[in-house]
């Protein structure tokens, strides 16, 4: 166990660039300990990092821990999900024999004191998240959280004092496994990251290990629509677990019944048991609504009254990179979304149209990893038909290595779309969006890439044009 707020204890974090490790750093950081940590290169995140005190290494060669004195090597080195074996870094820390530990290991230990509300799913774990913390903060509580993406309001990642800790339960390469959580939610079950889940049954059993982890007298929060979990929880597996389901369906134990909705938002009623509240969001989407469901619940089971989790939900304000829109240009509207696997590029899409239903909708593409482009390729070939025109970036290859015949070219090529253009770089899609592009337009620049730099690019552009 740590040794809570131990200002001897060195702590070195390979990849603290990443949306995971960022925010652990964060969480470290404020419980006292030397915290440290490298990263390919220099990033906003980094330099956060670095404002607040924590010592950022740019490169990942090795040589920095070559260059240290046994008494400063770190006490524990975590890696992100991301670092293969093959990274010098990892292999010089281990030629040195440190201590070394992925996520799924090291969490255990940083959170055994704590009571672990945990948010998995394969789209909407990070807004649940962001929600369920902003609700939380709203009224006046003080939870540790760690969230996997970056919000104007609040940090990615805060040490609280209370016993509370709500998390973003990332099931690749299995982290979420290092979890025992006392409320688990669970947004979505589509196949993701066949790296490492050749198959979806391969992904459905990793969550429901996951969930066979919650505590025995914990709880389980989930869509109704997931009946995969439907037929889990009937086979008794679930145990004495409390199993609260959301959805539109009479059956869901929390039922949802869309109202109103506009340009910039819904209105919700949610009902059980009882209880009936509306709740009214500034985010769009039909996802954004079970978003919302399950983070009302999981506030309401944390311990708010109802009015507190339906206040602090209505002041909810969206994520970076969740239907983030960057500004209004030209008569043109740039929006940016994390958007990366087929569903989600859907329901994203189906958003824009709800927000800009009579202009035309450009749906800007960056596929992000090679083998999650091979394995969904059909998928995405069905994921763009509320776009009117689509543009394909390359690649974001991320930590794989190219594959010939899965890149951006080959999306493109297998998308059903009238009109589809392919841009290998961010530069052929800038001219192709500043030459075709028309006031009432919306770009919606999609993916977990670097395809923000895009969204940079046209914003300095239209500033200066």
């Amino acid at each position: 166990m740590l040794r809570n707020g131990d200002p001897s204890l060195r702590i070195y974090l390979m990849g603290i660039g990443g949306a995971g490790l960022s925010a652990l750093a964060r969480v470290l950081h404020e419980q006292g300990y030397q915290v440290s940590g490298s990263d390919l290169q220099a990033s906003p995140v980094t330099t956060e990092l670095e404002q607040l005190g924590i010592k950022v290494i740019l490169g990942q060669s090795g040589d920095y821990m070559s260059q240290l004195d046994p008494d400063q090597y770190p006490h524990v080195v975590v890696y992100s999900s991301a670092i293969p074996d093959s990274n010098p870094e990892k292999r010089k820390a281990a030629e040195l024999a440190l201590p070394m530990a992925d996520r799924a290991v090291f969490l255990p230990v940083l959170l055994a004191d704590r009571t672990v509300v945990a948010i998995s799913g394969t789209h909407g774990k990070s807004t649940t998240t962001a929600m369920i913390v902003q609700t939380l903060l709203g009224a006046q509580r003080d939870p540790g959280y760690i969230v996997g993406s970056s919000h104007t309001s609040f940090p990615s990642g805060h040490a609280g004092t209370e016993s509370l800790f709500i998390i973003e339960a990332d099931e690749y390469a299995g982290m979420f496994l290092g979890l025992h959580p006392m409320i688990a939610v669970v947004t979505a079950m589509d196949w993701d990251h066949p790296d490492c889940y050749p198959t979806p049954a391969t992904m459905w059993e990793a969550y429901y290990q996951f969930l066979s982890q919650v505590h025995e007298k914990g709880t389980i929060v989930y869509s109704h629509e997931e009946t995969r979990l439907q037929a889990w929880a009937s086979t008794q597996k679930a145990g004495n677990r409390q199993l609260i389901s959301f959805g539109q369906t009479g059956q869901a134990d929390w039922q949802i019944q869309p109202d109103a909705q506009s340009v910039s938002g819904f209105r919700l009623h949610c009902s059980a048991k009882g209880l009936q509240h509306t709740i009214e969001l500034p985010v769009l989407g039909r996802h954004n609504q079970y978003n919302a469901a399950a983070a009302w619940l999981v506030a309401w089971l944390a311990g708010l009254t109802p009015d507190q989790a339906t206040r602090g939900l209505n002041a909810f304000t969206p994520l970076n990179r969740r239907f983030q829109i960057r500004g209004h240009f030209a008569g043109k509207t740039l929006v940016d979304d994390y958007a990366h696997h087929p569903q989600a590029v859907a329901v994203t899409l189906q958003a824009g149209r709800l927000h800009q239903p009579d202009g035309r909708i450009w749906a800007v593409f960056q596929p992000h990893t090679y083998s999650r482009t091979q394995a969904l390729l059909t998928d995405f070939g069905q994921s763009f038909a509320e776009a009117d025109r689509v543009i394909i970036l390359g690649s974001y290859a991320a930590r794989e290595e190219p594959r010939a015949g899965v890149g951006g070219d080959a999306l493109a090529a297998a998308i059903e779309h009238p009109d589809v253009a392919y841009c290998h770089t961010h530069d052929e899609a800038l001219t192709q969006l500043v030459e075709l592009s028309e006031p009432g337009d919306l770009i919606l620049v999609m993916g977990a890439g670097d395809c923000w730099r895009l969204s940079d690019m046209l914003i300095e552009y239209f500033t200066r044009a």
